[in-house]
């Protein structure tokens, strides 16, 4: 027994951890858009943004995945007085052939 009061303690140590965990704090869903234009999207609700240096030019872009059809599209950063700005480059595509992620 006394071999086992070290693992004892750290179970339950553990599970101290776990109850004072705080929950996580979810922020209402905003509508993402460039000047007047909304990103494209899907009712849903399931649109999934990604940001990264797509074009490796050195600043933010968007990929813009969708629910419904699986459609992913570009968005590049084409900064204007050091603000950025995102223009549609289009859907992705690899070897000509549009590329999507429909749900299945």
């Amino acid at each position: 027994m006394k071999d086992m009061f070290p693992l004892i303690i750290l179970f339950l140590l553990s599970l101290t951890a776990v109850a004072t965990a705080d929950p996580p704090v979810f922020q209402p869903a905003v509508v993402l858009q460039n000047e007047a234009s909304e990103f494209p999207g899907d009712a849903s609700g399931y649109t999934a943004p990604c940001v990264g240096d797509w074009d490796n030019d050195g600043d933010f872009d968007i990929l813009v995945g969708t629910f419904t059809d699986g459609p992913i599209y570009l968005f590049t950063n084409t900064p204007q007085d050091n603000q950025p700005s995102f223009e549609l480059s289009g859907r992705l595509s690899a070897d000509g052939e549009l590329l999507c992620a429909p749900f299945e």
